[in-house]
């Protein structure tokens, strides 16, 4: 064998290799990301890190309005960033996957020559 022939083969060899070790990372981080999904989309809430979603159904179910104002004047202070429901996570997981998607549709360097 020739050297141009050795090189092209250990180019090949190279980026197949590249190939199957992203292969790899990408399985690994879609099964995690497929565990997390489910875990956290089948939890009812998780208390060390929702407690403020927990006050803002607690409130629901008492009758409060947890988008009036005047919720944050006088204990217990709650306030809620987004819709304590299971819809805030469900709209989580699929901007997640969007912005994922977009990393496949930005291209390789050949096309941007």
């Amino acid at each position: 064998m020739n050297e141009p022939s050795k090189a092209i083969l250990s180019v090949r060899f190279i980026q197949f290799s590249t190939a199957v070790i992203a292969f790899i990372i990408l399985l690994g981080a879609l099964i995690r990301l497929y565990v997390v999904t489910v875990d956290q989309l089948e939890a009812p809430y998780a208390i060390f890190l929702e407690a403020h979603n927990l006050a803002s159904i607690n409130a629901i179910n008492e009758g409060a309005n947890i988008y009036n104002p005047g919720i944050y004047k006088d204990p217990p202070f709650i306030i809620t960033i987004y819709n304590p429901f299971f819809t805030g996570r469900f709209v989580s997981v699929l901007a997640a996957l969007l912005m994922v998607s977009l990393l496949f549709v930005a291209g390789t360097p050949e096309e941007a020559c």
